[in-house]
């Protein structure tokens, strides 16, 4: 009898040996997110509703369809230690989204009421989808205040869907929050909805998609970035080179122009220029297209100076004609006074390489460019000075850093670039002070840091 309990008790620790020793096998087999910090997995998330909002505001920006802000419900569905990170991060719900219905109610993205508990009202996002002016309560009780004085200013508010017919005489309750950035959409509005007025004069950067932007009374003191979205819209009437002055005029602290507008669908009988010449002391940047070098801003040449331009940069650069090398010239002889010390160029190809170098001849002073694309090697080979000391003028002789971005440069050519500039002691040319690189994967180690010592020394 003793021997069968003694053998029943060896079977029982030799299974529960082998229970051990699978649990030790399995448990590298856990998966990853249950071993991770909860720094790790609050990274994680941060990143997931970034990049699910950078996702739905370009859609929106582009009439197209997106999804509302879900990424913080999927999160607080998976686990009860995920939910804990979540509602212990407000972050997770600073992007606040709410859908408009047909009637004269507002249909409130999914749960709402939960998402306003979780989120600090001063670093929330407002998104709107289908604005409707007839709704009794547009926006939830929670984002409404009685006193005007108490009025929340959020970070960014962005309306969409705004309807063609007119928003009627109505204005911004009182009652509705302010916003540091604006961000208008709609698919063919011509001007500004003066519902809106109350809301885009006290906003320091203004976004209009599908909105031809012109104005006649109004001042906009606090606007210092300003991006005019022009889609391809029969609605729209085309953009003239005067609407873009009156916008510089009446923004007098503008630091920043953003122009992308179907150039193909600009105005073709201009006015005359304004024989009054007006000078715009704060515009500091302008983002546009090539295109739009000639379009919008060429016809202004005497007629508006901006001494503190300093950057440009370009969305597009097509195979560059004749036509619109003129406008490039005329544009820059304009402010040499003021000369340009930064451009930004897009994704350069081959073929414009050779209309690039002419370009860049009327910029003398230019200090800063920033490069990217397939073609950058060979840019940066046309622009090594050579041992001919009668080879005169350089191109870009006051060139002192470089951006290079996603580019095929290799570290020889690099290299040779920095020697023929720093090392020759050449009148007139700059120094190459500095040369931040990102995804170049033809740079060598070896080379970089020569290339460093030859920069610093």
């Amino acid at each position: 009898m003793l021997a069968l309990v003694n053998k029943a008790l060896d079977a029982s620790r030799e299974n529960r040996n082998k229970i051990l020793r699978d649990i030790m096998t399995l448990s590298n087999v856990i998966p990853v997110a249950r071993r991770l910090p909860d720094e790790v997995l609050l990274r994680i998330f941060e990143d997931t509703v970034e990049t699910e909002e950078y996702e739905r505001r370009a859609l929106a920006l582009e009439w197209r369809s997106y999804s509302l802000g879900r990424a913080p419900l999927v999160i607080c569905g998976v686990c009860r230690r995920w939910r804990c990170i979540a509602l212990g991060t407000p972050s997770l719900f600073k992007y606040v989204n709410i859908v408009s219905a047909s009637g004269n109610e507002v249909r409130p993205s999914a749960a709402l009421d939960w998402w306003l508990e979780h989120n600090k009202r001063k670093t929330m996002q407002l998104s709107i989808d289908g604005w409707k002016v007839q709704h009794n309560f547009p926006l939830p009780v929670e984002l409404t205040t009685d006193n005007i004085h108490t009025r929340l200013i959020l970070p960014r508010i962005e309306v969409s869907c705004i309807p063609i017919p007119t928003l009627g005489t109505n204005i911004w309750s009182d009652s509705y929050p302010l916003a540091k950035e604006l961000v208008l959409i709609s698919d063919g509005i011509d001007g500004l909805p003066a519902y809106f007025d109350p809301l885009a004069m006290e906003a320091e950067k203004v976004t209009v998609s599908g909105i031809r932007v012109w104005w006649t009374e109004t001042t906009w003191l606090s606007l210092t970035e300003l991006r005019v979205i022009g889609l391809p819209s029969s609605r729209l009437r085309s953009l003239r080179a005067m609407d873009i002055r009156e916008i510089i005029i009446m923004a007098p602290n503008l630091h920043l122009l953003d122009i992308m507008w179907d150039e193909s669908r600009s105005h073709s009988g201009e006015s005359e220029p304004s024989t009054t010449i007006s000078a715009h002391e704060n515009l500091q940047t302008l983002i546009c297209s090539f295109a739009s070098i000639t379009s919008y801003l060429t016809p202004l040449q005497g007629s508006i100076m901006c001494p503190s331009f300093q950057h440009l940069s370009l969305k597009t650069l097509p195979f560059i004609q004749p036509a619109e090398l003129s406008g490039w010239l005329a544009f820059f002889n304009a402010l040499s006074p003021f000369p340009l010390r930064s451009i930004e160029l897009p994704p350069i190809r081959q073929d414009n390489v050779n209309p690039l170098i002419v370009l860049f001849k009327p910029l003398s002073l230019l200090e800063h460019l920033t490069l990217k694309g397939p073609a950058v090697c060979e840019l940066i080979q046309r622009l090594v000075v050579g041992d001919d000391e009668k080879v005169t003028p350089f191109i870009l002789p006051s060139l002192k850093s470089l951006d290079i971005y996603d580019s095929d440069i290799t570290d020889e050519v690099l290299l040779l670039f920095v020697e023929s500039r720093n090392l020759k002691n050449r009148p007139g040319l700059a120094r190459i002070v500095d040369i931040q690189l990102w995804e170049c994967p033809f740079i060598g180690y070896a080379k970089w840091e020569e290339i460093l010592y030859i920069i610093h020394s």
